[in-house]
């Protein structure tokens, strides 16, 4: 049974099938990938990078300075992230 969201989905997406697919097929697949990715693989070294426990934005965050502190976090987690791969190819 589809929910009233899915429902309402449904209908907005009605002229475009493909589109209402990969929208009902996404949490799925979203799953999928990550079991994948977590899955351990003798030859395949995955880095799976998200967001910390303590990031404060959501989907529906506007207030500036919780964006912006997030973004500082996530730029700087990248680049020590970056900057232990190249010091362990090197």
């Amino acid at each position: 049974m589809l929910s009233k969201r899915n429902k309402i989905q449904d209908f907005l997406l009605r002229d475009y099938p493909k589109v209402r697919e990969a929208v009902n097929k996404r949490g799925t697949r979203y799953n999928a990938s990550i079991d994948l990715i977590r899955k351990k693989q003798a030859d395949i070294k995955i880095i799976e990078i998200n967001p910390p426990e303590l990031f404060q934005t959501t989907r529906f965050t506007k207030d500036r300075d919780i964006l912006q502190s997030d973004y500082q976090l996530g730029l700087q987690m990248g680049e020590s992230l970056i900057e232990k791969i190249v010091i362990s190819i090197m």
